[in-house]
């Protein structure tokens, strides 16, 4: 029994005050109650369930039926559709039958004899392929007035065994004209079907809507026996133009049906309507075959009074089945009745017998397996208390004894929620068990590593393991504590897992002091290592040596190493172990310490320099230990050591560089100098420590002599590094002046801190005054003294953004030499030099000290007036002129010459785009002025034309530089046509060569828009030459050659001819030509010879040496003497096309082409009218006996190398006419 002091057993509280009760009966009586209740629940549980087993077996019983009844209406629905398509298909196979039918006699186009019918209708196997056809007929349509003219020709065609029972009746009778099979079907042959009102109504049915019709039921008797059918009829039609003698009928009215042929037989003739006679049974007797589950009968319901048709062979009585299913469907204007009902076969089927009883065993027996199982449940339920009970005592009794331990103890259930805690467990949570019941375990604990706790606890429960380790928890008040923790799991009495043991034991002080103790060690060793100290000790009493981790380190020993006093003395030089051996007696014997710094070699080998500090300690007046430091200063030697070089070698540096250095305090005092700057300032060492930097150096600005301020002052004041302006002087102390460049720096200790100023500075007199020279030759011309272009380009760039911006106004005058080229080439160039600078000087005479006078080129000079007028621009530019007109020149070898000035003048208030376009204008003026009569100035004007005419030459150069460069030129042809009588090209040809350039758009320009421009700028040469180059590359490629009596006529300018390398350009090429050069005629112009005479008589003689034709072309244009023939030696004159144009309108012209002509024959010269573009015109150069014609009525220019490979046959014979006219 527990003491009154003892604590009392809790009560666990998770059981009831009953089931505690309970606990005190024996176990032997609990466990015969426990039996009884058992049995008791479980045979009530086995009643209710058996009871509701029958219930349910009932109503899935019903519900099954009702379930099978409506699939079965639905299976027995479908069947019925199934029948009915099945009947609708074979009563319409009659209906494609007569479709085919009508076809092939429509086709013939006449009404078909009785022969033809026959043999058509035999053709077709009617048993097989339209069961229930009896036969086929044809009908004809009879008016009365015809009707003796049919009957005797049916009799004609069936040798008189034929009769009719048509009578007159002054209407159309319709009559059987032709029945097959004939033996069977010979009764109806002659029968008059309008008689019959119902078959009367069917056959103008069918007429109308010229499609299928059916007629009402006919009954027919086989054998004794009465079956139903009826006549399917359709008409037939012919077209009018192939209806023979058919009577005619009226045409049918359109209808949509599917038989229905309307717009086809519109307008054509009616040859009579066919017939079937189908008997319903006969085409509906194959289907009694698959209707055993079911019985069909099929009715017309036209009238409105059904009459069944056809019933299958099980329908003997009208049964009435569990299924009807009745449908309706139209054929050949009737209406039909489906109705189909289910035999017993397939009544029985749905409601078998079996099936109903396979239920209600099926449901006794999950009743009773449901009756069983819910017995088994009650029972173990029952035993699982029983067992819960047992471990609530087992529970209350480890309860008792978890009240007596220190340590944490939990119980869960399977899913880890706790059961039970100990008191322990709750101080060491600081929560009741009120607050910890049902708690999951794994929110309370923490394992390190161990991942999520609720996977952690799961695995553990699942697995049945166990784990002991440390953990964490956190109390109720926030505070983590540390725990030791052992976790078990616990089996019941079905030996399955059902729950876990947790202990605890909190372990927080213990691993707060260990982590103390470590810490502190790893401080100590910490420490030590970032101060690179190590401790030592050695004890007296038994010369025990002891070193700490970074000691160890420092001497690089291995692990096990054991230090004594003699190896820890060996690891020093030989001279330093006395120092230290002395050291530490003498610390003995004073009791003081020492501190020495000592090389020293480690256990690896490695030189190190170490501090040795150590002390003596003392016990009862002897001393027992010797304590001491050890210092790696390795570092710290080799810094000092460092910097002593260092500084050692600054000095020899500064010493031996060749820039002066000074550096200051922050107050600016001199506090050093190098030698270079001792020799620069004047003054040495001694005398300016101390002293302000700015007495002892003295700066000025070489322009303006101001002073300048020293640079180490805005060092000091900016902290960076600054430098001098850069035309700055020292004024030295003995009198010199020295232009220096220098920078100035702030000085830094080492704790970055600025403590004065450093100035490096260098004698730069000779690279100044160098530099001062290049840059003046640089902006200057060399010969003359006056500004180059390229500083007078950067002037008026500069004065002209200061017009844009201040509104100035000014101009430029573009100045080129007249006759500069006879005194440079008489004179020699020393002649032409010495005129330049003479001229240099009249110019700089005659302008503003302000203005710029620059030399531009070789004999051009420009002159910019800033702020000038163009009034005032115009007198300058007079007096220049005058000037120079009435400057005469004197050269060395005595020689006079006078030399002129042509001036351009431009206005710089005129909108330019940039200084470029200016020049170019100017340039322009000046040429002008020069064309004009030179020795005179122009002023630019956008109006000008001849002006304009310049800016456009500018443009047309661009482009024909880049035609040049491209191949932008295209060669033509145009026909020299032959007028002498009966005279004839085709063997040999004469053409023109002729010019145009590609346009940016494909386009040809003519050559009147560009080659005025080419003369002008000097590109007419490079022109010739491409032409002339092209001819003779077209010419060697020619797949057949020109006869020698053709000629190739090839335009040259008065350039080319004046050109003597162009002459050896020709030469050269009709050296290394691979045809015929004879073919080759050269034009020149009349002006172009008279005005270079010498040259193009030169040029000629070249060209008649290799038998080259040469014309002169457009005479007459030049009113040039006829005198010049005679030192021209031409073999074609070319009649200029103004005379041509006006010979019939002016006498005058007439009359000169009449002596061009007489001088031409007198020559012996071959005449050549240009330009004929009339009958008129032809016809008067014919009779003035020109030889030639050429114009754009005789032909229009073709490409040439087109032109050239044309047949000989294709060109234009001596009797050609004019085309059409000129364009």
């Amino acid at each position: 029994m527990p003491t009154a002091d003892a604590p009392h057993p809790t009560k666990n509280r998770y059981i009831s005050d009953s089931e505690h009760t309970e606990l005190a009966y024996s176990s032997q009586g609990l466990a015969m109650q426990w039996k009884a209740k058992a049995r008791v629940a479980a045979s009530l549980a086995a009643a209710g369930i058996i009871l509701a087993g029958i219930v349910m077996t009932q109503i899935a019983t019903e519900y099954s039926r009702s379930t099978v009844k409506k699939n079965a209406a639905q299976t027995f629905e479908r069947m019925a559709m199934q029948l009915e398509e099945s009947v609708h298909d074979h009563i319409s196979i009659p209906r494609y039958g007569l479709s085919g039918f009508r076809s092939s006699m429509a086709s013939v186009n006449q009404i078909p004899t009785a022969q033809q019918f026959h043999q058509a209708v035999s053709a077709l196997d009617l048993r097989n392929d339209f069961p229930g056809v009896v036969g086929l007929g044809f009908i004809q349509p009879v008016h009365d007035d015809h009707l003796a003219d049919f009957i005797a020709q049916a009799r004609a065609e069936y040798q008189n065994d034929f009769a009719t029972d048509a009578s007159h009746n002054g209407a159309t009778h319709y009559i059987v004209r032709a029945v097959a099979p004939l033996a069977s079907n010979r009764h109806v042959l002659g029968s008059d079907l309008s008689d019959d009102p119902m078959q009367l109504h069917a056959i103008e049915q069918a007429i109308k809507t010229n499609s299928l019709t059916i007629t009402a039921p006919l009954r027919f008797r086989r054998s004794g026996t009465s079956t139903w059918g009826a006549l399917y009829i359709m008409p037939v039609y012919a077209h009018p133009r192939h209806a023979g003698h058919a009577d005619h009928a009226p045409a049918p009215d359109s209808d949509s049906d599917s038989d229905s042929d309307s717009d086809s037989d519109s307008g054509k003739t009616m040859l009579g309507l066919i017939y079937a006679t189908v008997n319903y049974s006969d085409a509906l007797s194959v289907l009694d075959e698959n209707t055993g589950l079911a019985s069909f009968t099929l009715y017309d319901t036209s009238s409105g009074h059904p009459i069944k048709l056809y019933s299958n062979s099980s329908a003997t009585h009208d049964s009435h089945g569990l299924f009807t299913v009745e449908r309706h469907f139209e054929l050949g204007g009737r209406t039909f009745t489906f109705r189909t009902t289910s035999l017993p076969a397939f009544d029985s089927s749905v409601l078998s017998t079996p099936r109903t009883l396979n239920m209600y065993i099926f449901g006794a027996l999950v009743t009773m397996l449901a009756a069983l199982l819910a017995a088994e449940l009650v029972l173990r339920r029952y035993r699982a208390r029983r067992i819960a009970q047992k471990m609530v005592i087992e529970l209350d009794r480890l309860a008792a004894v978890g009240k007596l331990t220190n340590d944490a103890i939990a119980i869960t259930d399977k899913k880890g929620r706790i059961n039970w805690v100990n008191p322990a467990f709750t101080r060491l949570y600081g929560q009741t068990e009120q607050e910890l019941a049902k708690k999951p375990i794994a929110d309370l604990i923490e394992v390190a590593r161990a991942g999520p706790m609720s996977a952690f606890i799961h695995a553990l429960l699942t697995r049945r393991d166990s784990f002991h380790g440390e953990g964490s928890l956190l109390t109720s008040n926030g505070c983590r504590r540390l725990t030791e923790i052992e976790i078990q799991p616990f089996s019941g009495h079905l030996a399955a897992t059902t729950g876990l043991v947790v202990i605890q034991s909190d372990i927080t002080e213990r691993k707060r002091d260990e982590k103390d103790l470590r810490e502190q060690t790893v401080f100590l060793d910490r420490t030590g290592a970032v101060a690179g100290v190590g401790g030592w000790q050695l004890d007296l009493r038994n010369n025990e040596l002891t070193w700490s981790k970074h000691t160890r380190r420092i001497h690089e020993v291995p692990e096990d190493y054991e230090p004594t006093l003699e190896k820890g003395i060996a690891f020093y030089p030989p001279e330093v172990r006395k120092q230290l051996e002395a050291a530490i007696q003498m610390s003995i014997s004073t009791g003081k310490g020492w501190d020495l710094e000592v090389p020293f070699v480690t256990y690896r080998g490695r030189k190190l320099w170490v501090r040795a500090m150590g002390a003596v300690e003392y016990e009862d007046g002897a001393p027992i230990r010797l304590t001491g430091a050890f210092q790696d200063i390795t570092s710290k030697k080799q810094d000092e050591l460092a910097l002593s070089e260092s500084r050692e070698l600054l000095k020899v540096t500064l010493n031996s560089i060749g820039d002066g250095v000074i550096t200051t305090d922050l107050n600016g005092d001199v506090t050093w100098l190098n030698p270079v700057a001792e020799a620069m300032i004047g003054l040495h060492l001694a005398e300016v420590i101390g002293q302000p930097v700015n007495h002892v150096l003295s700066l000025v600005d070489q322009d303006t002599r101001s002073v300048v301020e020293n640079p180490i002052f805005a060092a000091l004041r900016e902290d960076a590094t600054v430098g001098l302006p850069a035309n700055t002087l020292l004024l030295s102390h003995n009198d010199c002046e020295l232009g220096i460049a220098d920078s100035a720096a702030p000085i830094r200790d080492g704790n970055g801190e600025i403590i004065g100023g450093v100035m490096v500075f260098h004698d730069v007199t000779e690279a100044r005054a160098l530099q001062r020279e290049v840059s003046e030759r640089a902006r200057h011309d060399a010969l003359t003294g006056l500004f180059n272009r390229h500083e007078f380009e950067e002037r008026l760039g500069q004065f002209m953004r200061s017009v844009d911006s201040h509104k100035n106004y000014g101009a430029v005058l573009l100045i080129d030499l007249d006759h500069f080229k006879i005194v440079n080439n008489s004179g020699g160039q020393a002649a032409g030099d010495q005129l330049l600078c003479q001229i240099s000087a009249l110019l700089t005479a005659r302008v503003r000290a302000h203005d710029t006078v620059a030399r531009v080129g070789g004999d051009e000079f420009a002159i910019l007036l800033e702020r000038c007028t163009i009034k005032h621009a115009r007198a300058t530019a007079q007096s220049i002129c005058k000037t120079i007109d009435e400057y005469r020149f004197i050269a060395g070898d005595g020689h006079v010459f006078r030399v002129g000035a042509s001036i351009g003048i431009v206005s710089t208030e005129w909108d330019w785009a940039d200084k470029d376009e200016l020049i170019r204008a100017a340039d322009d003026a000046c040429r002008l002025a020069k064309e004009l009569g030179r020795n005179r100035y122009n002023v630019w004007n956008n109006q000008d034309q001849t002006i304009q005419l310049r800016a456009d030459d500018t443009a047309w150069g661009l482009r024909l530089e880049q035609a040049l460069d491209t191949d932008g030129f295209e060669l033509f042809g145009q026909r020299i046509i032959s007028l002498a009588p009966g005279a004839s090209e085709c063997d040999a040809p004469h053409l023109e060569v002729l010019l145009r350039m590609k346009g940016p758009d494909g386009e040809r320009i003519s050559p009147g828009m560009f080659l005025p421009a080419a003369e002008r700028l000097q590109l007419i040469n490079r022109i010739d030459r491409w032409v002339v180059r092209k001819i003779f590359d077209l010419l060697s490629q020619l797949s057949e050659p020109l006869p020698a009596q053709s000629m190739i006529a090839i335009n040259l300018s008065g350039q080319s001819v004046g050109d003597p390398a162009f002459c050896r350009f020709i030469q050269g090429l009709m050296e290394r030509a691979t045809f015929d050069v004879r073919t080759l005629c050269f034009e020149i112009t009349e002006t172009a010879a008279i005005t270079n005479l010498s040259a193009a008589s030169t040029f000629l003689k070249c060209l008649r040496k290799r038998d080259i034709r040469i014309a002169l072309d457009d005479f007459g244009a030049g009113v040039a003497s006829f005198g010049y023939l005679r030192n021209l030696r031409v073999d074609i004159l070319k009649i200029d096309g103004q005379y041509t144009q006006g010979m019939n309108r002016n006498p005058l012209d007439m009359v000169s082409i009449k002596s061009f002509c007489e001088v031409a024959k007198v020559l012996g010269l071959t005449t050549i009218a240009e330009f004929v573009e009339t009958e008129v015109q032809l016809k008067t150069v014919r009779e003035l006996g020109i030889d030639f014609a050429q114009g754009y009525s005789l032909h229009r220019p073709q490409p040439l190398a087109e032109l050239l490979e044309e047949p000989r046959a294709a060109t234009h014979q001596a009797s050609a006419r004019p085309s059409s006219p000129a364009l």
